[in-house]
């Protein structure tokens, strides 16, 4: 069975400008003509009201105490590559899917790192140590099968598509099936964000 993790920086320009993620209301902001405007906040100055794009001298109308952090691309960078250095330390198979994303490959290395929950944890604390806030999730993925015959088939006979994923009833004829298992996740401490038809037949993650 494939298994994913991604790890993920949330308010990425803040984290990179203060080596971390603060915990008074704080802001990057950018200047685009002759204003300054918010290019993130963290959840205290959302709190307050203050939004992305938002002009800076509207936001420190809101809450005057804001700290103003100036956007530092460069160790915007510094940080997109510390992200990829400790996701390779996990797994030889990492995607960037942006600055503040990584996507491994954890298929096959439970053996090495225990579960896949355990080397997010182990990820997580390699980010804290530095002061910055990561999060991680988990994609396994999982085929939905019947045996006919002697062969595995899909369990849903319809699902036929080209693109399943794109078929968009396939979802609510497994709807049973799918609440049961994620309500035996939720049970062992697990948050499930979402479920959906991948791209193979009886393929779910």
């Amino acid at each position: 069975m494939s298994a994913f993790l991604s790890a993920w920086l949330p308010v990425f320009p803040l984290q990179a400008a203060a080596g971390g993620l603060p915990r008074e209301p704080a802001v990057v902001s950018e200047r685009n003509g002759p204003l300054d405007f918010v290019v993130a906040a963290n959840r205290s100055a959302q709190a307050a009201g203050i939004q992305e794009a938002m002009a800076v001298p509207q936001a420190l109308g809101r809450c005057p105490r804001l700290v103003l952090l100036e956007r530092d691309r460069a160790a915007e960078e510094q940080l997109a590559a510390r992200l990829l250095e400790e996701a390779g330390r996990i797994s030889p198979r990492v995607q960037s899917v942006s600055a503040d994303l990584a996507l491994l490959d954890f298929t096959g290395l439970d053996r090495l790192h225990g579960s896949a929950a355990a080397a997010a944890r182990r990820l997580e604390k390699a980010f804290a140590g530095g002061g910055w806030s990561l999060r991680t999730g988990i994609e396994p993925e999982f085929f939905l099968l019947k045996k006919v015959d002697g062969q595995w088939r899909p369990f849903d006979d319809a699902d036929r598509l080209d693109k399943p994923s794109y078929d968009l009833k396939s979802l609510p004829r497994q709807m049973a099936f799918l609440l049961d298992l994620r309500a035996a996740l939720e049970a062992a401490g697990m948050k499930v964000q979402q479920t959906d038809h991948e791209d193979a037949h009886g393929q779910y993650e």
